[in-house]
């Protein structure tokens, strides 16, 4: 009887110990990084925003949103009444800013992997149908593109094909996988087993350590190797002022100045609050919730 329990505690070690050496998360600072870790047994799958590029200007930050909906909420405007307001404009935000690569060599790294005949999909936790934008995935993939950046080039498995309509419980489009919003492992095992995909080891570089896990958690489950690369990149200055004037600007002239010009914008005339064109912008919402009402 000692024995057999013996031997039952050595297999549950060694299943233990398989497990943990099936998954990991490292830190990362360099998306070349990517290239030295994956192999053609590998599916590559990469973050887009904060990890292959973000916003050129200060405009459509996270830092900014959060501001924007703070103000709304003190000017006494409930997210739900003013929405049908305020969901064109951040479309039309979303599909004017500027964006750019967060490294220079960002599209190559992507290129070299697809050259060198390995899968690289985009896992993102981007809208592929969003309120504000019903077709966000044609802006996402503008967004690429002028990065340089085209997943459809990518060598894919039997059984997957660049878009598929048919993977309606999130969404996928020209190699990108869309998570709505929620977490990236059960929307990653959702579209593997739509396509009776498995992997004999999975590569992600995300800069958000939930999404990593959230994936990692899934695999394990599966028993299916998982390397996670958190890419940490130094944040650029973030000006509340400049982003501000970049929203008013892009709403009454259809132009978004940098965040150079913009701060210039605002340094003109008398002084005022860093809210000043984004309370002008919120006045004129007032005004057209007052009209609709009456």
């Amino acid at each position: 009887m000692k024995q057999g329990g013996g031997l039952v505690a050595l297999v549950c070690l060694l299943v233990v110990l398989c497990s943990q050496t099936q998954a990991e998360i490292r830190l990362v600072e360099a998306i070349t990084v990517l290239e030295e870790v994956v192999d053609n047994e590998t599916l590559v799958l990469t973050d887009i925003d904060t990890t292959l590029m973000e916003s050129a200007v200060s405009l459509g930050w996270s830092q900014w949103w959060q501001h924007v909906r703070q103000a709304l909420q003190r000017n006494g405007l409930e997210k739900a009444t003013v929405l049908p307001i305020l969901n064109p404009m951040v479309g039309w935000i979303m599909q004017h800013i500027p964006m750019k690569p967060m490294e220079s060599c960002t599209a190559e790294v992507v290129a070299n992997i697809q050259n060198r005949g390995i899968t690289i999909l985009a896992l993102t936790a981007r809208h592929q149908r969003a309120p504000f934008c019903p077709h966000f995935d044609w802006v996402t993939r503008k967004h690429l593109r002028d990065m340089g950046i085209d997943f459809r080039r990518s060598c894919l498995p039997d059984g997957i094909k660049a878009s598929d309509e048919e993977f309606v419980a999130w969404g996928y489009h020209e190699g990108v996988i869309y998570t709505n919003g929620q977490q990236k492992g059960p929307s990653l095992m959702a579209f593997l087993r739509h396509h009776g995909y498995r992997p004999s080891r999975v590569v992600l570089i995300d800069d958000r350590l939930d999404m990593l896990e959230s994936v990692e958690e899934v695999l394990q489950q599966e028993g299916i190797p998982f390397l996670g690369l958190h890419y940490v990149r130094e944040e650029p200055p973030f000006h509340l002022a400049a982003a501000n004037v970049q929203w008013h600007s892009l709403l009454t002239t259809g132009f978004v100045p940098t965040d150079e010009e913009a701060l210039a914008m605002f340094a003109q005339g008398p002084k005022r609050s860093p809210d000043f064109f984004l309370e002008c912008i919120i006045e004129h919402m007032k005004a057209i919730l007052l009209s609709v009402h009456h």
